[in-house]
């Protein structure tokens, strides 16, 4: 089991990839509407309900962008991909309210960098 913190390291980006195979959960990030930016930490909830705090350490107004791939990101993840951006780049941290047994993310650290994690 997967505890309740999750942390990307020195990611600039991270996707929720649910249309990968043997995915368990994901995270909607058009969840907080259409703004420019969100900022650190930012509450949210999962596909399953279990809800959460990203945070990025900056703690700033604007430390979030919603960017899509192939509009406003042009990295390597699937068409369309809804992404979370965090500035300035540094470690991401997801606090899970409940214990989770698997989720699929992908990171980024640049618009030509492969997606890992």
């Amino acid at each position: 089991m997967i505890g309740k913190i999750l942390s990307v390291a020195c990611a600039a980006i991270i996707a929720s990839l649910v249309g990968r195979a043997a995915h368990a959960d994901s995270i909607d990030f058009t969840q907080w509407g259409a703004a420019t930016t969100f900022g650190s930490p930012l509450a949210g909830v999962n596909a399953s309900g279990n809800t959460f705090v990203v945070t990025n350490g900056s703690f700033l107004a604007d430390a979030f962008e919603p960017l899509t791939q192939g509009s406003s990101w042009s990295g390597t993840f699937p068409a369309s991909t809804n992404l979370l951006y965090s500035t300035p780049a540094s470690s991401i941290t997801l606090v899970f309210a409940n214990p989770l047994s698997t989720m699929t993310l992908g990171a980024e650290s640049n618009n030509d960098g492969a997606p890992s994690l």
